[in-house]
């Protein structure tokens, strides 16, 4: 139907050529015209390939990578927006379009990534780049497992048999730290041909992380590399950078390949086989609705209830009995019909006025997040946010450049916006007035890095008897609690000076959690239809957070994993939870009044001999 609509509209500019060639051969050249228009190439993409995240699976309620391989069929350049939707029953769209922009030479081809948010294992995911019916992709059903192990290989060079792991192409490597969240481990013979961004990326997965088995080439030698990647360059048969580790491996069919990939399993503090079953993501999407709805609270609505009962009771007793006496007098229905009309747009003026005075008409911007240090004073950010807005419009949120992703988390409701996930990052949204909209965000946010220096330590029974850690001045002044795991032991810190020292019990990991106690914590508000809200204590909000964002950090679903959990002996974990600070606030000059806390999790490493 489009396509004949601006046939017709090409044919109206050009209408003259009926009147100068005759009825007749007006009408054949109209007709040739409509054929040749509709010989055109439909659409100037074809979809020739996509894969799922590192290894053809996806993690369920993270952010996750999908590569389309597109081509231009055509000897004319196309150039297009291809929109990533997902979809619930039917043909209902649901959360935001993502948004990629294409530029394709005649008859060239380029692979395409895009980052969408996977809530289920049964989400359904469409590409379009027009309206019509051929300029649509149905994506393949993402398949669900856990964090991925694979060995990087050159594009032309994917069936390489000495590799027992999945093979994944350097180029498609993302340029984002934040879309390396589901890569657990990396098995390399040679110096990727990477650009700056690419590179900048693997070190900060590995800062953050990850890590890394260099394995001899078919010459029997070790990678070189260069450049930003030559820290790799060390004798040394295993060596950490950051939280990551990088170890040297024999070859590829070796029993110490095949314990590296074990041990990475164990170390990643997560069950890869559970990842795919249904707890992981049951835990992680209640976790989600959890925080999104603790955060709203901090909204902190007063709503004036007797004056908002005093008219909804007046509003009732106008329509009836009211109306209906007024009814049997004879009064012309036209009379009637416009008293009534005045009626209910007076009440519904007096409801708006006053419902919006619950708000404090105060547009304001709350927000947790969990932030890893990586190289250069940056961090790798897993934030979650809710925006109030008193004002309806349009609105750009963004944190600025550094590799931004942006997701709604809905699974059912279809929201009005664009989300541009790339190097400058950002969600445009539609937004009504009074109304809130929670979203989740991971970047890499550039902040002033505080320093942790492990000064003493000292273990009695497998029990920590002593540790002091050293800070500097950029250590986190609001902080809301300070706390240290060391295998699966639990302890407080407290600041005194310039050192972190600490206080109190050993408290294990599995009863601090207290998994089933998060399972059934109500972060709903009840009664608020009645009667007058209280004071919102906002610590205690965001206090009450801080199990499920340790949990979430942690990897630790349910009960049975936080009693068995337990960190390698090499290395002690410490997570700071302090107020955020403006690195970690939404970059738009409209939204001001924004606050929130940010948990640092910092990982050290013990000497063998402390």
């Amino acid at each position: 139907m489009m396509r004949f609509v601006r046939t017709t509209i090409e044919l109206s500019r050009s209408a003259r050529c009926f009147f100068i060639l005759g009825p007749g051969q007006g009408l054949v050249a109209m007709v040739l015209l409509v054929i040749l228009a509709a010989a055109k190439p439909a659409s100037g993409i074809d979809v020739e390939q996509e894969c799922w995240g590192f290894d053809g699976q996806v993690v369920l309620d993270r952010f996750n990578l999908l590569s389309v391989l597109v081509s231009n069929p055509t000897d004319r350049p196309v150039e297009a927006a291809i929109e990533l939707q997902k979809r619930g029953a039917g043909t209902d769209k649901v959360g935001a379009a993502i948004v990629e922009s294409v530029y394709l030479s005649p008859f060239a081809s380029r692979w395409v990534q895009f980052f969408p948010y996977v809530t289920g294992q049964f989400d359904e995911w469409t590409l379009s780049w027009g309206r019509r019916s051929d300029q649509r992709y149905e994506v393949a059903e993402p398949r669900v497992g856990g964090a991925a192990q694979v060995v990087l290989v050159e594009a032309d060079d994917l069936t390489r048999s000495r590799f027992s792991i999945k093979a994944f192409p350097e180029d498609l490597f993302p340029p984002l730290v934040a879309a390396t969240g589901n890569l657990r481990s990396i098995l390399l013979d040679h110096a990727p041909r990477w650009q700056k961004p690419r590179r900048d990326a693997f070190l900060d997965w590995i800062h953050g992380g990850g890590r890394v088995g260099l394995l001899p080439g078919e010459d029997g030698e070790y990678p070189t590399f260069g450049g930003s990647l030559a820290v790799l360059n060390t004798p040394l048969s295993s060596q950490h950078l950051g939280a990551g580790t990088v170890v040297r491996l024999g070859d590829s069919d070796t029993d110490e390949t095949s314990r590296f990939l074990q041990e990475t399993k164990r170390s990643a503090d997560e069950d890869p086989d559970a990842a795919a079953g249904t707890s992981d993501a049951q835990y992680d999407y209640q976790f989600g609705q959890n925080v999104f709805s603790a955060l709203r609270q901090l909204t902190d609505p007063q709503h004036n209830w007797p004056v908002i009962h005093a008219i909804s009771l007046t509003y009732l007793a106008i329509i009836f009995p009211g109306w209906y006496f007024c009814s049997r007098r004879k009064v012309d229905y036209r009379i009637t019909l416009l008293g009534f009309l005045c009626v209910a747009i007076a009440f519904g003026a007096a409801f708006q006025a006053v419902g919006r005075r619950g708000y404090g008409e105060t547009t304001c911007v709350n927000s947790v997040a969990i932030a890893r240090p990586l190289q250069e004073g940056a961090y790798d950010v897993m934030q979650w946010t809710n925006v109030f807005v008193t004002n309806g419009d349009t609105y750009q949120l963004s944190h600025g450049d550094g590799g931004h992703l942006y997701s709604t988390c809905q699974q059912v409701e279809k929201v009005n916006g664009v989300i541009d996930n790339g190097l400058n990052g950002s969600f445009v949204v539609d937004m009504p007035l009074f109304s809130s909209r929670e979203f989740a965000h991971r970047g890499k946010i550039t902040r002033a890095p505080f320093r942790l220096e492990l000064i003493d330590f000292e273990l009695e029974a497998d029990q920590i008897k002593s540790l002091v850690l050293k800070t500097d001045e950029s250590f986190p002044e609001e902080w809301l609690s300070i706390k240290v795991l060391h295998r699966h032991q639990m302890r407080d810190l407290r600041p005194q000076d310039d050192e972190l020292r600490i206080t109190g019990a050993m408290n294990p990991i599995g009863s601090y959690l207290d998994m089933e106690g998060q399972s059934t914590r109500d972060y709903y508000p009840r009664g608020r239809w009645y009667q007058e809200e209280s004071k919102v204590d906002r610590h205690k909000v965001y206090r009450d957070l801080l199990p499920s964002l340790i949990a979430r950090a942690l990897k630790v679903y349910d009960q049975d994993d936080a009693t068995k959990f337990s960190l390698d002996d090499d290395r002690c974990r410490v997570f700071v939870y302090a107020r955020s600070d403006a690195a970690f606030q939404l970059a738009t000059d409209e939204l001001q009044n924004q606050d929130g806390y940010v948990l640092y999790v910092v990982d050290l490493f013990i000497p063998e001999n402390p």
